[in-house]
């Protein structure tokens, strides 16, 4: 099996893992995981790219809350404001699953793993059109 196959099925069952969650968390919390990060995502195989600050707060029940609020440039430069509401939970000691609803309607499944001072991982969005968009992102952690 390719990495890009074992990434995409480890999000594809992190997705259904959060379906079932919800937002109220899993029972598991990880403070580490709250703060004020420093985000950027790229779009697998495309030029479009997210920068901007990811604020996560972390309930005692797992439950994940939290605003983005960054910049996206697109393939020919093209640079767009975009603001969202972050949900989720934690899924393990150092594991994070969220989505990141965007103004318009967009909606990015976010699983996250807690490496150092920085939160990694993988995104998919799914579109309109029935087709998926993904790519990874980090987030270097920039005030507790």
């Amino acid at each position: 099996m390719s990495a890009r196959t074992t990434r995409f099925a480890w999000l594809a069952l992190a997705v259904a893992a959060a379906a079932c969650s919800g937002p109220t968390g899993t029972g598991t919390s990880d403070p580490r995981i709250a703060g004020t990060w420093a985000y950027r995502s790229a779009t697998s195989g495309a030029s479009t790219q997210v920068e901007g600050v990811l604020l996560l707060t972390v309930a005692s029940s797992g439950g994940i809350a939290g605003t983005l609020e960054g910049t996206e440039t697109d393939a020919t430069g093209r640079r767009s404001a975009v603001t969202g509401l972050v949900s989720g939970s934690v899924v393990a000691s150092g594991s994070a699953d969220f989505d990141v609803t965007l103004v318009g309607g967009r909606s990015r499944q976010h699983v996250a793993s807690l490496r150092g001072d920085s939160l990694v991982g993988d995104w998919m969005e799914r579109q309109a059109q029935g087709t998926v968009q993904s790519g990874r992102f980090g987030a270097a952690r920039r005030a507790p």
